[in-house]
């Protein structure tokens, strides 16, 4: 079932699995998942958000102007 981005945010800081999950604590600085197959074992399957066309997508640890932790996620049309 997809979750909305904000109701998935903290469960990917503290518990969640695969490259995503890892991007999202900062145990990881950039996650690149070149194929839509690969998504749900990296936990990014569960977003609401996905583009339906979306076949590539990156994930990248970022901080926030306040300082808190935060991932930004870009997806591509095209498989990489």
């Amino acid at each position: 079932m997809a979750r909305p981005l904000q109701d998935l945010a903290p469960a990917l800081g503290s518990s969640g699995t695969g490259s995503l999950g890892a991007v999202s604590r900062g145990s990881a600085p950039q996650a690149w998942l070149p194929e839509r197959g690969t998504w749900g074992a990296a936990g990014l399957a569960a977003l609401a958000a996905l583009p339906k066309g979306a076949q590539s997508a990156v994930a990248q640890h970022i901080a926030l102007s306040d300082g808190r932790p935060a991932v930004l996620v870009a997806f591509s049309e095209r498989p990489r």
